[in-house]
């Protein structure tokens, strides 16, 4: 959560040079047009990413931070399992940084309790297509 902005700016300006580039190669010059095209794309493109990315780490900060028993109980639990398993850790990471949605199941939920075990736990995603590794 404390480097989510850092995040989002970073993964917002790739998106920007995307858009730009794209809008470059099909009109082959950087007009005023172009420049206002692909800001439109990157809005339209980025606005969700980013409402998505803000809802998950409210949800996140909130769920570190609520004052009650239950919500303290559970928060740590989930904090501690997520970050046991390296699959939920880079699925939480990924919608935290912006670069995406990828919604947790019922049964991600159970094993980030603790209360399933998972399997799939160190089996990390394969970034998609178009986009670089992490090294």
């Amino acid at each position: 959560m404390a480097a989510q902005g850092m995040n989002t700016a970073i993964t917002s300006a790739g998106a920007l040079a995307e858009r730009l580039a794209g809008h470059l190669e099909r009109t082959g010059e950087m007009s005023a047009a172009a420049v206002d095209g692909a800001l439109r794309d990157y809005h339209d493109r980025q606005l969700p990413l980013l409402a998505q990315a803000a809802t998950t780490s409210g949800n996140a900060a909130r769920m570190v931070t609520d004052l009650s028993w239950r919500g303290r109980v559970l928060g740590r639990r989930a904090v501690r399992h997520t970050g046991a398993n390296p699959r939920l850790l880079h699925t939480v990471t990924h919608n935290m940084s912006g670069l995406g949605p990828r919604p947790l199941t019922l049964l991600d939920r159970l094993q980030q309790l603790g209360l399933l075990p998972d399997p799939r736990a160190h089996r990390v995603p394969a970034a998609p297509a178009g986009r670089p590794q992490p090294m």
